[in-house]
């Protein structure tokens, strides 16, 4: 058996769809599982299991030839049928769509297959989901405000519910390489990543300095690693000229993905905002500190694990779209949630003090709210609120009454 699943979306949501291919992989054993992602995102071939086959739309290329006066009106279509061809070739048996919009939708009725899963379109150009999770998820519903964590509805679509949806990464040679060069031995560090691709997710480099200051007071054993992309790191390196915090204890890392894995899984903690590195971290096993601010939604795609933190900010604005720049004349959002509270919340985690913890968040519950993550008994993610004492926060799902399809 042959299965196809597609992913046209952001490298964050790749990367958080993991656990769902080690679902499937699980629920198929002996089935040929592959990957279609967009092109600019291939680099992580290394990281995925090696069986695995990767296909990589040229989706830039394609956007571009569609406004380039020196190509062919039908450029672009010329593309895309010769890209899907190759991919037919294959003869897949079953494709399932996580990306839900409508690119994803024609891309998956192009592909041959005798069953579809996600949103796809018939030959009259008729939506179809095959479940109706995937329904629920392009409804209104899905906008409520008890909303289902994405990797839920996913597993319930696919009938994973009983099987592993343990991530399945990669450690490369290269990876390790990349760590050595900032690791000193076993000794035990957290790792923080500062930067989000979105400018709205982002805490603030001067909130970061405060909280590595205050976490070189309260955890002076521990070391402080600060994670970077590639294109992040002249930003990086100035404010840390300017800031002077970099010394013994303090250092940055521009890495791979490759070394990103391998720094996470030797990490007593990661402090990030919502980025693809936060999914990479449930592969790796690592306590997360997540801050959520801007048009970041915990409800729809927090740390997908157990007995991690997600701080987010209690501004009646957030969370705000995704396509859209902040209005407001600050970053409110960020200003609510005060250095000394993450850095006492990643204190008490690193010596796993929940106790504290609650403690912490029922003190600064007029500006954030804390959560604690967790399964329910039915296996559904959910959080718990610890910001005020009794009270808790649970996904829940609701009769999907209307269907309509998301906008690429």
């Amino acid at each position: 058996m042959k299965i196809l699943v597609i992913q046209l979306l952001r490298l964050g949501d790749v990367i958080s769809n993991f656990p769902i291919l080690s679902g499937i992989q699980s629920q198929y054993p002996s089935a040929e599982v592959d990957l279609l992602i967009n092109k600019q995102f291939a680099f992580m071939r290394t990281i995925l299991p090696k069986h695995r086959k990767l296909w990589s739309l040229p989706r830039t290329t394609l956007q571009e030839g569609l406004g380039n006066p020196d190509h062919s009106l039908y450029f672009s279509f010329d593309l895309l049928h010769q890209f899907l061809e190759e991919v037919d070739k294959e003869r897949y048996d079953l494709v399932i769509n996580l990306t839900q919009n409508r690119f994803s939708g024609w891309v998956t009725h192009l592909i041959s297959a005798e069953k579809k899963l996600g949103l796809h379109f018939d030959e009259v150009g008729q939506v179809r989901f095959g479940s109706d999770w995937f329904a629920y998820l392009n409804s209104n519903e899905s906008l409520k405000e008890e909303r289902v964590h994405y990797i839920d509805i996913f597993k319930n679509a696919l009938n994973l519910n009983n099987k592993s949806l343990q991530p399945q990464v990669t450690e490369t040679q290269f990876g390790q390489s990349e760590a050595r060069k900032v690791l000193e031995g076993e000794k035990p560090f957290v790792l923080i990543q500062p930067l989000t691709s979105d400018e709205k997710k982002n805490w603030g480099l001067h909130n970061f300095e405060k909280l590595i200051h205050y976490l070189k007071v309260f955890k002076p054993l521990c070391d402080i690693i600060i994670l970077g992309a590639p294109n992040e790191e002249l930003e990086l390196r100035e404010w840390i000229r300017s800031s002077q915090i970099e010394g013994p204890r303090v250092r940055l890392s521009v890495c791979s993905l490759d070394g990103a894995y391998s720094l996470l899984k030797k990490s007593s903690l990661l402090v990030t905002g919502d980025t693809s590195i936060k999914h990479l971290a449930v592969a790796a096993q690592t306590s997360i500190l997540e801050i959520d601010l801007g048009s970041s939604d915990y409800r729809s795609t927090g740390a997908y694990q157990a007995n991690s933190v997600i701080v987010a900010s209690n501004e009646s604005c957030q969370p705000c779209s995704h396509s859209e720049d902040c209005f407001r004349s600050r970053h409110y959002c960020s200003e609510r949630v005060h250095p000394e509270s993450i850095s006492l919340i990643a204190k008490s985690l690193l010596d796993d003090d929940w106790q504290e913890i609650s403690r912490v968040a029922q003190k600064y519950s007029e500006k954030m709210s804390v959560f604690k993550t967790c399964f329910s008994e039915a296996g559904f993610w959910k959080v718990d609120l610890l910001s005020q004492k009794g009270s808790h926060y649970e996904s829940g799902v609701r009769e999907s009454s209307s269907a309509s399809v998301r906008s690429t």
